[in-house]
């Protein structure tokens, strides 16, 4: 699998570190999490990716997450029609972790501010839909 991804032009890779990692593929996984456990730290990861990388890249890399994820909790509809919904309305289950974000080890400090984190997220969510309609 890892192969057929890296083969695909639109995959930023990072070889600064030993082996390659595919942050497509990375931000994929993130999001699924969302999907399956909605944690205050997966929607972390996903806004801060989302950042780095560019809102518009990020949602590009999500719309495709139904070729390589299926919600098996659900009636089958689409993975990416459930994370449209939880990064549009941020809820993570674990929402008191929100009031600690300053004390996640080696996290940025601009990530503390969870208002940030659930723009960055309403974000993607808004050009997921846009792309999905084009």
């Amino acid at each position: 699998m890892l192969g057929a991804l890296e083969s695909e032009p639109d995959w930023v890779t990072n070889q600064a570190t030993p082996g390659k990692i595919i942050v497509g593929e990375l931000g994929e996984i993130k999001a699924f999490l969302i999907v399956r456990r909605s944690q205050v730290r997966d929607y972390l990861d996903v806004a801060a990716l989302s950042d780095r990388y560019g809102i518009d890249y990020a949602a590009q890399v999500l719309l495709r997450i139904d070729a390589y994820y299926t919600d098996q909790t659900k009636d089958g509809s689409p993975v990416s029609s459930q994370l449209v919904r939880q990064l549009g309305a941020v809820r993570p289950t674990d929402e008191s972790s929100v009031t600690h974000l300053g004390t996640y080890k080696g996290l940025d400090h601009s990530w503390a501010d969870w208002s940030r984190v659930t723009q960055v997220c309403g974000q993607v969510a808004a050009w997921m839909v846009e792309r999905d309609s084009d």
